[in-house]
């Protein structure tokens, strides 16, 4: 891990409200709660190959082109099938962020039934980096929030970068989705360490370079979610969250890597900024110990 990583793709972890999006929602809320992921469809299990240009037209915007997608990754739909969903049910991802529920069938074509738009969002705890901010991105999962409650992710993301190393940060805000495309005004939790990595430079010379089993110092960690009733809010769930962190020092072999693992429960009827406060607070935030 030399280079700063990208929240998209850097983990692998949908819902729907009380609005008959498909099989998933009843099922977890019979179930115990739990986060659902999205599964990216790629190749061969694309249900059309020219889904692109379809979606965009049925979303009203200019997707980028393939030019540009080359030069910004980022820019570039993307198709999901959420976990337990029924056949011909798909979200699409769109920078913006914007999230939009489809349906298809082949003999119909593409069926747009949501679409929420995130690009007016401002997160609660602006990020600061250096160089240009990337812009914000919608993690591919629906949230539990409380019994027929669902949130997802939007994450802003900030890069440090030094001679010899770097890093890349992520925090996110969770806000609840509502029926007809619209979106709670204010985050329900806010500021949540989301994932992080860092490299730090450890050689100098090229006898360094030469002897050293590993020139850098090394930094990556990630958050896992659990569920539970809220003992404080029935209508709500606590959240469990669990962050994992490695530390791999410089100049020294892979078997001296250390893992280290924090777990806090955040109250569903605590204030937003004060849940991210709270794992911040505990944990390094891949930065090294002082």
């Amino acid at each position: 891990m030399s280079a700063p990583r990208k929240v998209r793709g850097a983990m692998t972890w949908a819902m729907a409200l009380a609005i008959g999006w498909g099989g998933s929602a009843r099922a977890a809320d019979a179930a115990a709660p739990q986060a659902v992921p999205f599964q990216e469809l790629k190749g061969t299990t694309l249900p059309d190959p020219d889904w692109q240009r379809h979606v965009c037209a049925l979303a009203g915007i200019a997707c980028a082109d393939a030019a540009e997608i080359a030069k910004d990754p980022a820019q570039a739909p993307r198709l999901y099938r959420a976990k337990g969903d029924p056949q011909g049910a798909y979200y699409v991802i769109l920078p913006g962020p914007q999230l939009i529920q489809l349906a298809y069938r082949p003999a119909q074509g593409w069926q747009k039934q949501q679409q929420w738009d995130f690009s007016d969002y401002q997160p609660l705890q602006p990020v600061e980096g250096d160089g240009e901010t990337p812009p914000l991105e919608l993690y591919p999962a629906f949230y539990p929030l409380g019994p027929r409650r669902w949130g997802v992710a939007i994450v802003a993301g900030w890069n440090e970068m030094y001679s010899g190393g770097g890093g890349h940060w992520d925090k996110a805000d969770i806000v609840e989705i509502q029926p007809a495309g619209r979106h709670a005004a204010k985050p329900r939790l806010a500021g949540l360490p989301f994932a992080c990595s860092k490299s730090i430079r450890a050689c100098f010379s090229e006898q360094d370079y030469k002897d050293s089993p590993h020139c850098h110092e090394e930094f990556e960690g990630a958050l896992r979610l659990r569920f539970a009733p809220s003992a404080s809010s029935p209508s709500q769930w606590d959240w469990i969250a669990t962050w994992k962190e490695s530390h791999w020092p410089g100049n020294e072999p892979a078997s001296k890597t250390t893992e280290s693992r924090v777990t806090v429960r955040l109250d569903a009827g605590g204030e937003a900024s004060a849940a991210g406060k709270k794992l911040a607070d505990k944990i390094s935030f891949c930065e090294p110990a002082n």
